[in-house]
């Protein structure tokens, strides 16, 4: 079985990393918060206010610390859920998953 991680919000899953495309678990869950960030700039304004998409942003910076300091559990079902209702979570079984092949960052997006 592949470890995954995932990012979704009620409109379903955003994006996924399996662990094996990268060095370490922490580096996957980076580059799938980077994603995030990502798409909040490129997309968050459409939905959200500008003050909440700057706080979302600068929340996810946090967690990117906190990732690299060790302090979230990656192993937990839903390790960290944001201000704008996107939940950070974990899976054995890749198969739950249809997607795009992975692009040369090693992250499959769902949806933009």
């Amino acid at each position: 079985m592949n470890k995954m991680l995932y990012v979704y919000d009620d409109e379903g899953t955003l994006a996924c990393v399996s662990i094996t495309d990268f060095k370490t678990e922490t580096d996957a869950a980076i580059s799938l918060i980077d994603v995030l960030i990502d798409w909040s700039y490129e997309h968050g304004g459409a939905i959200y206010g500008a003050a909440s998409v700057k706080a979302h942003i600068k929340e996810l910076e946090g967690l990117k610390s906190e990732v690299r300091d060790f302090s979230v559990d990656l192993s937990e079902q839903a390790w960290f859920g944001t201000s704008l209702g996107f939940t950070f979570s974990c899976c054995l079984n890749e198969e739950l998953f249809v997607s795009k092949k992975p692009s040369s960052s090693g992250v499959r997006l769902f949806c933009m």
